[in-house]
């Protein structure tokens, strides 16, 4: 008989999270997942991904965990009332004799004290927790000394899978993913992409947007009109993220150049394009390729990562 796992992550077309259920779902075929998301729309090729039907399958399920990069931070004064209702879903588990764990996140930052008290009751019930930056492995392990510091959940799927993508980059071309809402952030991707553009021969430009919910496709097709107008010369080229992990990977996999500003994204364009730029706009980033990429990090800033992963 399969194990069941109730997973508790942000699964709303949103390619990050999509992807680290996908690489924790195909690396332990053994376990049937129950994920609680009536938005989960990505085409998977895993049979044992199930979207959860009832509250049953939680009390029928073996294991609780949670999946996904920014599940623990404050985000504004309702994310108190989601670090209340965590803890009590973790509590609940418990009670039940379930397993408890957390995967691939990064805690904090914090804005409320309460949030950090109830953030530390959810990590000390917690059997095994692992976090992608060194911040988060301090206040874990301060918590809980089952805490360990690992690689991203689909950056270390891609360092493991070496050679997996296997479609050649065009050296013509240039990728970028923009983020909805956060102007300072597209237009230091954009000044960098023209610079790319006047400085290099491009003849098609790949604009990426990945996440439906937060405004992306709103700036990408903003910024497609202006740029047809401008490069009339230049094959522009739209690409929404719809569910299909397996394309957008193909997608990204053929730009030459890649200016990130979704972290998921640039994971991917950073193991194979052949240069990456990644432009960040949270502690998420500036934690996580600070601890493993050693970039002395500055917000908005643009970045050219390694063509290799440094451990």
């Amino acid at each position: 008989m399969s194990e069941t796992t109730y997973v508790i992550g942000y699964f709303e077309s949103n390619l990050g999270d999509d992807l680290m259920i996908e690489v924790v779902s195909k690396s332990n075929t053994n376990v049937i997942y129950f994920l609680r998301a009536a938005d989960f729309k990505a085409k998977s090729s895993s049979a044992n991904l199930q979207v959860s039907k009832s509250f049953y399958d939680f009390i029928r399920s073996k294991e609780l965990s949670f999946i996904g990069g920014s599940l623990f931070y404050d985000y504004g004064p309702t994310s108190v009332l989601q670090f209340f209702k965590r803890f009590l879903i973790v509590a609940g588990a418990k009670l039940l004799g379930k397993k408890v764990s957390i995967n691939g996140a990064n805690i904090g930052p914090f804005k409320y004290t309460t949030s950090r008290i109830l953030m530390k009751g959810i990590l000390s019930l917690c059997d095994s927790i692992e976090v992608r930056d060194k911040d988060s492995y301090s206040f874990a392990r301060s918590c809980n000394n089952r805490s360990s510091l690992k690689l991203d959940i689909v950056d270390e799927y891609y360092y493991r899978a070496n050679g997996k993508i296997k479609q050649e980059p065009e050296q013509a071309s240039l990728g970028l993913s923009l983020v909805g809402m956060r102007s300072k952030t597209n237009q230091a991707i954009i000044e960098k992409a023209e610079e790319i553009i006047e400085t290099r021969k491009i003849d098609k430009i790949k604009l990426f947007a990945f996440c439906k919910h937060e405004g992306d496709q709103e700036e990408v097709n903003k910024l497609s009109q202006e740029w047809k107008k401008t490069y009339a010369n230049i094959e522009i080229i739209v690409v929404n993220y719809n569910g299909d992990v397996s394309n957008v990977e193909d997608e990204i996999a053929t730009c030459y150049y890649f200016i990130g500003g979704r972290f998921h994204s640039i994971i991917i364009a950073n193991h194979c394009c052949k240069k990456t730029y990644v432009v960040g706009y949270s502690d998420k980033f500036k934690n996580y390729f600070s601890s493993h990429y050693h970039i002395s990090w500055v917000s908005d800033a643009v970045f050219e990562l390694s063509a290799r992963k440094a451990l």
